[in-house]
């Protein structure tokens, strides 16, 4: 079905290797008063969202970060293949920061995904009811979104991967396949679908999947396609 996106999977991880250093978690402080300190030198912040991921009611930060480049295309564009990273922080009472979770491989490269036009394979890092959520999509007439969940533990101070969701869309075929993945459960919910508009759809299966305890340093999406997937899952 989708056997044409695992080339570009692969080239994803080519992509990653060819570049500078991956940003090194010692390089960051573990708490700071300014968000400025938990940014390395050679980096810089992408984007950034604000909200309470804790329940304590202070304004967390969540940050793209991304390395800096000299590279100058044509066009005037940064023309260089650069690193991403994500960083949760939480705000403290009394006015201190606290790094709480770093994904060195939670984000693609700039140029990991973007094939097919500048907004393709440019992550989505959201808010929703506590959790961040990061997606990326790429493809075309064969298109893959995947999203992770993470959300913050008070019992271990860390941020965790909860939920992970991958779907893929064949325009020429007309077939659509999702697999939603709950790692607090070990439970997936495979949906198929198929028809113009994807108007016929099968009944949902739910299975039971073995899959690890993952946290936001774990997450590495340049190293291999997750085999909780189901089988015949690019098929």
């Amino acid at each position: 079905m989708l056997i044409g996106l695992l080339p570009l999977l692969s080239g994803a991880v080519a992509a990653q290797s060819r570049k500078s250093q991956i940003i090194s978690i010692s390089q960051l402080p573990a708490n700071a008063r300014q968000t400025a300190a938990f940014v390395p030198a050679g980096w810089r912040i992408d984007s950034r969202i604000g909200g309470d991921l804790n329940g304590d009611q202070q304004p967390d930060s969540v940050l793209v970060l991304v390395e800096k480049s000299g590279d100058v295309s044509q066009d005037g564009g940064e023309d260089s293949n650069r690193h991403r990273a994500l960083l949760i922080i939480l705000a403290e009472p009394n006015g201190a920061l606290q790094r709480v979770g770093v994904g060195v491989g939670a984000l693609y490269c700039t140029k990991c995904l973007a094939r097919d036009s500048s907004q393709v394979g440019t992550p989505g890092v959201s808010l929703e009811r506590g959790d961040v959520l990061v997606k990326h999509i790429f493809g075309t007439n064969q298109r893959l979104t995947q999203t992770q969940h993470y959300r913050y533990e008070s019992a271990t101070g860390r941020v965790r991967l909860v939920m992970e969701d991958y779907s893929c869309l064949n325009r020429a075929e007309a077939r659509f396949v999702s697999a939603t993945t709950y790692f607090l459960t070990g439970q997936q919910i495979v949906r198929r679908g198929r028809g113009r508009w994807f108007t016929t759809m099968e009944k949902p299966v739910t299975r039971a999947v073995d899959v690890p305890q993952l946290h936001l340093e774990d997450v590495n999406l340049r190293k291999t396609i997750p085999a909780w997937l189901p089988p015949g899952f690019f098929d």
